[in-house]
């Protein structure tokens, strides 16, 4: 059987282009890997996600063992 001859491929198909890709989310964000039972996934989808876990990130204080040390007074 013989083969079907190929298509011309389009020069507007393919390649690099303006506003193609994953969007990006803001400026400094990187990528965390947690690993999470399924029971725990379908929770945190229903509480909203990696917003809800934004906003609860952002709302805990820190524990005073993260806080920046003091300089220590200079002793003449």
């Amino acid at each position: 059987m013989p083969r079907k001859a190929a298509k011309p491929k389009s020069p507007n198909w393919g390649g690099a282009r303006k506003g193609a890709g994953r969007k990006k989310i803001g400026e400094g964000v990187q990528r965390v890997v947690l690993f999470l039972a399924p029971s725990r996934i379908e929770k945190l989808k229903a509480l909203g996600g990696r917003e809800w876990l934004n906003g609860v990130i952002d709302a805990a204080p820190l524990p005073d063992a993260f806080m920046a040390p003091e300089s220590p007074a200079k002793q003449d």
